[in-house]
């Protein structure tokens, strides 16, 4: 079973800015799976095991798909020194945990993949084919092979690749679309359709209208018309903005679209990492996260292994992952309850 979070707070940050440029979103969904569509779509992926890396410029996310599914996705760092080092982990992690299931290829998206530095290290240390692949083939849309430069018109497909993914989704798998936002939705393309109906309806009624005058009162009559209606259309006309302004809010919207590319959401992988490492015998009884850093408080049960040992290699498995300056606030036994109780915080090595 798949399961996935995401702050309330952020999510619903996110939809006021689209809806502030007049965008109103149909699916929300996660990278990982946004990728299990594009790849079904492309017909790219059969029944092998293969693994995507989303390179941006802070955090890649790796994702491994087996007969077309989701199967594991963990969130690493994007240094190029350690980067081939987080994949070599991950993929060895899995096909331990899938019982020698392993990855036959890697498929590169994101913005870092499309640097030739980058794709030359992992090739070098690892022994996985790569595949570089750009979902805007084999479409009517203009597209560049590398960076996008401002002023070239051009898009990047692997800027775009988790858009098409997403949108591929629509109606399939997990949407974290909140329910309020998707009535709301509904709603809108609901009135928007009436709006439409209504202005057709209306342009039909002046065209019969308009041809019904000059057939009846002749060619002045209608030449009379034409000004009256060239009048009441005047209004109109000078409440239409600029084309400067119209252009600053296409560029300022497709700015928007970038930028929230550039976003990753971090806090699955997070509490992922957190999951695997977390041995059985601690129990966390309060977990606080910010923008970059997370507080732990917990208790370790009194086994045969000392309850400090159990949470110094806790920490030490903390150290080796995602998280970085690991400090532990406090450690107190509870002769009482047989625990160790503690606090500790750390921050994201992004």
């Amino acid at each position: 079973m798949l399961v996935v979070a995401i702050p309330q707070d952020a999510l619903l940050e996110h939809i006021n800015i689209l809806k502030s440029v007049g965008i109103m979103p149909s699916v929300i969904t996660i990278a990982p799976l946004a990728f299990e569509s594009l790849l079904a779509h492309m017909k790219v992926v059969k029944d092998e095991v293969v693994a995507t890396l989303n390179i941006g410029t802070a955090i890649t996310v790796i994702s491994i798909y087996k007969n077309q599914k989701l199967e594991f996705t963990r969130m690493i760092t994007s240094k190029l020194d350690r980067l081939s080092m987080e994949v070599r982990l991950s993929l060895d992690y899995f096909l331990e945990e899938s019982h020698g299931s392993k990855v036959e290829k890697i498929i590169l998206f994101g913005e870092q993949a499309e640097l030739k530095k980058t794709v030359d290290i992992l090739q070098e240390q690892l022994s996985v084919s790569l595949v570089t692949l750009n979902p805007l083939k084999d479409t009517n849309i203009s597209y560049a092979p590398r960076v996008l430069k401002e002023g070239d018109g051009l898009v990047s497909g692997q800027q775009i690749a988790i858009c098409l993914g997403s949108a591929l989704s629509h109606d399939k798998g997990i949407n974290l679309l909140p329910e309020q936002v998707k009535r709301q939705a509904k709603d809108y393309f609901l009135s928007a359709g009436a709006r439409f109906i209504a202005i057709l309806g209306s342009f039909i009624f002046l065209f019969i209208y308009l041809n019904l005058q000059f057939l009846i009162e002749g060619y002045k009559e209608r030449l009379i018309a034409a000004e009256a209606e060239v009048e009441t259309l005047t209004p109109l006309i000078k409440e239409i903005e600029p084309i400067e302004r119209l252009n600053k809010d296409v560029a300022d919207r497709f700015n928007l679209v970038k930028s929230l590319l550039r976003r990753r959401n971090v806090w699955s992988g997070v509490l992922k990492d957190i999951s695997r490492l977390l041995p059985p015998s601690i129990i966390l009884t309060n977990l606080t996260v910010n923008e970059t850093e997370v507080t732990l408080k917990g208790a370790v049960s009194v086994t045969k292994q000392s309850p400090e040992n159990i949470l110094s290699d806790f920490i030490v498995s903390l150290d080796k992952g995602i998280f970085k300056d690991i400090s532990l606030a406090s450690a107190q036994k509870s002769e009482e309850a047989g625990t160790l109780e503690f606090s500790l915080s750390a921050k994201l090595d992004f």
